[in-house]
């Protein structure tokens, strides 16, 4: 199983979400490269699994309230 796990953008999304920042516009965020990672965990012959980061990622984070269908996230890792 491969997973890949943005670090911080659910908490953004879900900390917007519960502190009512609920808007008829799309809102935006930009993803901090300086405290953000993708982080992946691979298994390896089903004995033990490998994981590992990537530091540098950069993106952004965009959240419709009015139409969820046109949130997502947009992010490179280099």
């Amino acid at each position: 199983m491969k997973r890949i796990v943005v670090a911080g953008w659910i908490a953004v999304v879900g900390l917007a979400m519960s502190a009512g920042v609920m808007s008829a516009q799309a809102t935006q965020w930009k993803i901090d490269p300086m405290h953000s990672e993708a982080d992946f965990a691979i298994k390896h012959m089903s004995i033990s699994t490998v994981h590992g980061t990537f530091r540098g990622i950069s993106g952004t984070i965009t959240y419709d309230p009015a139409n969820v269908a046109k949130s997502g996230v947009e992010a490179s890792i280099v």
